[in-house]
């Protein structure tokens, strides 16, 4: 019982930072309760670990006492900013709107969910760490920095910044760290279950973000399609920060897509933290992401949907959040992209294209997910044309898929197509998302 009352102080403090985050971000409240619930998570973790590496660059113990000082002194701020702007942060001026839609499926889907969430916390509770990834570049850099009580900043050590790539960020394995610490000790099922906790975040952001106005039978449809998409549960009880970065690019991107449909500002910071954050979780952040989302603002800011004031404001505020670790990496020269070098030669990888082209298209990790989207993009062409929003998520979505498989197909960075699954299946979101946008619009005429 001790032991469950920690982990969930743990999760606990993240989540009351976050959403105290949220509540000052949205001045207005308009954004809805779930979604503020399933924002609260990944965003007050990535506020944590943010600052349990910049104390630790300064030499830090990171010991129990210094991260409840960083949690405490967090909300004491917060919570005073909040009073002064008048922000009501554990009070909602607008109620609840119950489901209209038919109960029988709705109990049917979290029945279904439950179990999925239920085997997933089993899955991670009985089987130990083995895949390679997994050990070597995320629980091994956790459990250093956690036996360390310190973040090992000696280049000439084998465990530096705990080990494995250096150029990883450090979000996944810090926050491993955070949950290791307020538990008193490494334990491999209590440190790992932020997989499914992601899985179930994701699940919950992308039913929050759909209009309201929608049918709720209809929203039912695209969120039963991601639980069931393989590869997105498969990540849910591994080891890797893959589903994690997942949850952040597609509420970097969604937010922005939100912003230019109603201009409420909320939605423009919420994105740069999200992209500010996944740049902390992974190297496709900085490498992929960031240049996508930047294309795309600048394709927004020459349409006047995007103004230079917001486009500024955004990029500015992406920066700050994400300040300390890149400043870290450029100030210590880390690499760039996920391997041992931050160069890659332009080749033609002929013996992946068939593979690669069955693997996404045609198998079971997506459930010819890509297939569907590529059809109506095809028969909502002229929709997608003319709606600026429609038209930023068509193309974000096209330059995130096109950049992540460009790698596997054109560059020596290419090793197998495991890798080719996992950066396709953190843009699938995203893609499921916009198929919803335009299947919507087919079940509105019917």
């Amino acid at each position: 019982m001790a032991l469950l009352l920690k982990f969930f102080l743990a999760y606990g403090l993240a989540f009351t930072v976050g959403f105290v985050v949220m509540r000052m971000l949205d001045h207005s409240q308009r954004f809805s309760r779930g979604f503020i619930c399933f924002c609260a998570l990944p965003v007050g973790i990535g506020f944590l670990t943010m600052q349990v590496f910049t104390v630790g660059i300064f030499g830090a113990n990171l010991t129990l006492p210094v991260l409840l000082a960083i949690a405490g002194a967090d909300l004491a701020l917060l919570l005073a900013a909040a009073m002064l702007l008048g922000r009501p942060v554990f009070s909602f001026t607008t109620r609840t709107v119950p489901f209209q839609g038919s109960k029988v499926l709705l109990i049917v889907f979290l029945i279904v969910l439950a179990f999925k969430i239920g085997a997933g916390v089993w899955q991670i509770a009985s089987t130990p760490v083995y895949e390679f990834d997994s050990w070597n570049n995320w629980d091994l850099r956790g459990k250093v920095i956690f036996d360390e009580h310190r973040l090992p900043l000696d280049k000439s050590q084998p465990y530096y910044l705990g080990g494995g790539l250096s150029s990883y960020p450090l979000n996944d394995g810090l926050w491993k760290v955070w949950v290791a610490t307020m538990v008193g000790s490494w334990r491999e099922d209590a440190v790992n279950l932020y997989s499914v906790a992601f899985y179930a975040v994701l699940v919950g952001l992308f039913y929050f973000s759909l209009p309201r106005d929608w049918s709720p039978n209809f929203r039912l449809i695209p969120i039963y399609a991601l639980t069931g998409l393989p590869f997105i549960y498969f990540h849910s009880w591994m080891a890797y920060a893959d589903l994690e970065f997942t949850v952040y690019a597609f509420l970097a991107i969604i937010s922005l897509f939100r912003f230019i449909i109603d201009s409420y500002k909320p939605y423009l910071y919420l994105s740069a933290i999200a992209l500010a954050l996944a740049v902390w979780t992974k190297n496709e952040g900085l490498a992929l992401l960031a240049p996508v989302i930047f294309f795309g603002s600048i394709w927004q800011a020459y349409q006047k949907t995007l103004s230079k004031k917001h486009f500024i404001t955004y990029w500015l505020t992406a920066s700050a959040f994400a300040a300390p670790w890149l400043i870290f990496r450029f100030v210590n020269k880390l690499n760039v992209l996920s391997g041992d070098s931050s160069t890659f030669k332009f080749i033609i990888n002929d013996i992946f294209f068939v593979d690669w082209l069955s693997s996404i298209f045609l198998r079971s990790h997506f459930n010819f997910l890509w297939l569907l989207l590529i059809i109506l993009i095809v028969y909502f062409r002229q929709v997608i044309w003319q709606e600026q929003a429609l038209r930023f998520l068509a193309l974000t979505t096209g330059l995130f898929f096109l950049a992540s498989s460009g790698v596997i197909l054109f560059t020596d960075r290419a090793y197998d197509l495991s890798a080719a699954v996992r950066s396709n299946m953190q843009i699938v979101p995203v893609a499921l998302y916009l198929c919803a946008f335009l299947l919507e619009r087919l079940w509105y005429r019917k």
